[in-house]
């Protein structure tokens, strides 16, 4: 390790600093397997791992809580269900024509 003190900086030993590790390490470029993928197989791949991670999450949810898998997807279908009806209730009431009051209907 090399040590350095400065004395620009207020004589300050700045020895926690290394000169290895001030530079940037190498890197290397990854080796291709030599199978050109499609974009249509990369989707499927895609979706199949997106599927798989899905009910891996469903299936420990199901096992630490009792349920069975079709109870957690119900409830996850529920709380979606909330939440977009919640934010539709929402705009609804907020664009909503406003009512005029007793008072604004007799001077009218």
């Amino acid at each position: 390790m090399a040590s350095f003190y400065f004395e620009d900086n207020g004589g300050v030993d700045l020895g926690m600093f290394d000169l290895v590790d001030l530079n940037p390490r190498p890197r290397f470029k990854r080796q291709s397997s030599g199978v050109v993928r499609t974009s249509k197989t990369a989707d499927e791949s895609t979706f199949q791992k997106f599927e798989n991670e899905i009910n891996k999450d469903v299936d420990l949810i199901a096992t630490k809580t009792g349920l069975q898998t079709w109870h957690v997807f119900f409830a996850i279908f529920l709380i979606i269900a909330a939440v977009i009806g919640g934010c539709g209730w929402c705009v609804w009431r907020f664009f909503r024509k406003k009512r005029q009051s007793k008072e604004d209907k007799v001077r009218n």
